[in-house]
């Protein structure tokens, strides 16, 4: 029997899924399979997440949805791997992205579940909302400023995430239903630090420590008989190139890299929330990292902190 290959694209979030899923499915024999999260941990909050009178249908049904799609290949995967299915070689991708894009990108992503929350901070403030739209411009530029607020108190990101509501009230002088929203919002802010310790570690059994660097920020693992590559989304299109060469496959090309979020509702808001606020500054610095350290994000307002990785990808 010929050997059937299955490409998981498995990452943080929408990071080039479509574009990368879309070139893997036109390879002979190639079934391709993305998602955000398989760990099982993880699809236990989701579950929780569903069972949330709060959200909305939208919100409920979206949520539900994924994670039973995800817990079928969750089973799937480890079927391969104990043995249960054979015929099938299994190749995992996940991609890094510097993660203040990462968090801007996913505000605008899932607008959809998020815009419940930036009406909750109008109507607290008493913003009238119209129909014109400017109270969601409002409500995304307090956000991203509140986060700076958080930041220029000291710590990282994952740390600021970590405060209690009534620590992000006191410091923002909020409401404590405000000091709630906050709090999930930092945890956007967060989650790119901790997502390949959190979620792929945990299902894959590797750490990063664990992969070799095949290229500059191209990295390889294996997971039995099968294989995983993280890359950057910032090194596209050449660092996918480089895993189909390390595949054998060297005539597979990425076909189609677009930003997918760059015209959707709330995005330019979303980029003037982010490129104009007073407290960038205290936000990237929050931003240093393991993370951003290992994947080279280097940020303007902090180069005397040595982010940078000297094997970094151009």
């Amino acid at each position: 029997m010929a050997t059937q290959r299955l490409f998981v694209v498995y990452q943080m979030g929408k990071v080039a899924s479509v574009s990368i899923a879309e070139t893997l499915a036109a390879i002979a024999g190639a079934e391709v399979q993305h998602c955000h999260y398989l760990a099982k941990n993880t699809i236990e909050a989701s579950l929780t997440k569903a069972l949330n009178p709060d959200f909305s249908q939208e919100t409920y049904w979206h949520t539900s949805r994924q994670m039973l799609s995800n817990l079928d290949l969750h089973r799937r995967i480890r079927q391969i791997e104990s043995g249960m299915e054979t015929g099938v070689e299994l190749c995992l991708i996940t991609l890094a992205r510097e993660p203040l894009a990462w968090a801007r990108s996913n505000l605008v992503q899932n607008l959809f579940e998020h815009e419940a929350i930036f009406r909750r901070i109008c109507t607290g403030q008493g913003i009238r909302i119209d129909e014109r739209g400017d109270w969601l411009g409002w409500a995304i530029t307090r956000t991203v400023d509140n986060i700076g607020r958080l930041c220029a108190e000291g710590g990282t990101i994952v740390q600021v995430a970590r405060q209690s509501p009534a620590q992000i009230r006191d410091c923002l002088d909020c409401s404590h239903d405000e000091a709630l929203v906050m709090k999930r919002m930092a945890g956007i802010f967060r989650r790119p630090h901790e997502w390949f310790a959190e979620e792929f570690q945990q299902f894959t059994g590797l750490s990063l420590d664990c992969l070799d660097e095949i290229a500059p920020q191209v990295r390889f693992g294996r997971m039995g008989t099968g294989s995983a590559y993280a890359i950057r989304f910032e090194d596209l299109p050449v660092s996918f190139d480089m895993v189909m060469d390390h595949l054998g496959l060297g005539h597979v090309r990425l076909t189609r890299f677009a930003n997918v979020s760059s015209e959707k509702p709330g995005a330019e808001a979303m980029r003037k929330a982010f490129a104009e606020t007073p407290y960038r500054n205290a936000i990237e610095a929050a931003s240093v990292t393991g993370y951003t350290r290992r994947f080279g994000y280097d940020y303007a307002s902090c180069r005397n902190q040595p982010t940078t990785d000297p094997r970094r990808g151009v």
